[in-house]
């Protein structure tokens, strides 16, 4: 997963500084690019901005993806379900993620097949994400789980991100975005990603692997009132 979010990153930046270059070249050297009054084009920056916006969020979100991968499997006592299919839905999520930037222009006014290829895209991508939420759940079922607090943030994410990704789909739906557009259902529909999802993964991978670089585990010892680490809570 870090491979695909170094390729994202190789990838996604370079529009980003193009127009960055660019929007610095129209306010100190006279350049035209977005002056929509000298021939220039507002949308084009836009379209620059979400090259890299989009890309930019599974920058962030695979990471916590992969900390999912290495939580649940540890605390489900069974190896991850469908590895080579987890493995593939992180490729497929990479490469569509480069070709549904304007899902965030429906407003813009482009023309019907530009609506229709960006609607679609964006309801492709939801394909291999959902794969990798049943990849997790298979490796819950049938597993001898336990609900330590990395675990318990791993569950919080499937089900705050399953939320997310339903709205997501939603939003794919042209006409329905033309609705909601700058509304507080997309703001909502980004903070269940990235406050759900990324955060969650987060506080599960400091609480997982914090005992191990430090030999300290006392969340536990505040939960049962003991004063020390319980045997269960060091192992």
């Amino acid at each position: 997963m870090f491979i695909v979010v170094a390729f994202l990153v190789v990838i996604a930046m370079p529009p980003l500084s193009a127009a960055q270059i660019m929007i610095s070249l129209d306010r100190y050297m006279g350049a035209k690019f977005f002056d929509t009054q000298a021939g220039g084009s507002a949308v084009l920056w836009q379209h620059f901005f979400w090259i890299f916006g989009h890309p930019e969020v599974y920058i962030l979100i695979i990471p916590g993806f992969a900390i999912a991968s290495e939580v649940i499997p540890v605390f489900s006592r069974k190896p991850i379900f469908g590895y080579p299919v987890m493995v593939a839905a992180s490729v497929m999520i990479a490469f569509i993620s480069l070709g549904v930037w304007a899902h965030h222009m429906f407003t813009v006014g482009m023309n019907s097949f530009g609506n229709t290829f960006f609607a679609i895209s964006t309801m492709i991508i939801a394909v291999p994400t959902g794969i990798k939420i049943f990849n997790w759940l298979g490796t819950m079922y049938g597993g001898k789980i336990r609900f330590e607090l990395p675990m318990m943030f791993c569950l919080g994410f499937l089900f705050q991100f399953l939320i997310a990704g339903l709205t997501g789909v939603m939003l794919a739906v042209t006409p329905f975005d033309w609705q909601l557009s700058d509304s507080y259902f997309v703001v909502a529909h980004f903070h269940y990603v990235l406050i759900g999802g990324l955060l969650y993964t987060i506080f599960a991978g400091i609480y997982y692997w914090y005992p191990k670089a430090f030999g300290r585990c006392s969340a536990r010892s505040w939960a049962t009132g003991t004063s020390g680490s319980s045997p269960s809570a060091s192992t």
